[in-house]
């Protein structure tokens, strides 16, 4: 089976709405469009294309051949991994040790007092 959406394109609608959304809608939004990306380009065939004529010339958006598609899963992998293993990181910025916990308040970091 093969999907005729080019994996770009659920990035590219995606991010404008990363824009509007904060905290945890947007770490899980960033989940979602990597997994989308990633089920998009498991799904592209072999040999599949997409191409455009502008100005008497084709420009070619895509096209699937053995080596595109393997870098295709590799990057849309590390775009899963990373993204979904983010969410565990400190805020930026904040470093933390065994005994204490960054937490951000208003733009800064600083200690969790127990």
């Amino acid at each position: 089976m093969s999907v005729f959406v080019p994996p770009f394109l659920v990035y590219l609608l995606g991010a404008p709405l990363l824009l509007l959304l904060r905290g945890r809608a947007r770490q899980v939004c960033l989940v979602a469009l990597a997994a989308v990306g990633a089920a998009v380009t498991f799904l592209l065939g072999e040999g599949t294309g997409w191409s455009v004529r502008f100005m008497e010339y084709d420009l070619v958006l895509l096209r699937v051949d053995r080596l595109s598609l393997l870098m295709g899963y590799i990057f849309s992998l590390i775009t899963l991994l990373a993204h979904s293993t983010r969410r565990h990181s400190p805020a930026p910025g904040c470093t933390s040790t065994p005994s204490s916990t960054p937490v951000r308040t208003s733009g800064r970091c600083s200690r969790a007092t127990s």
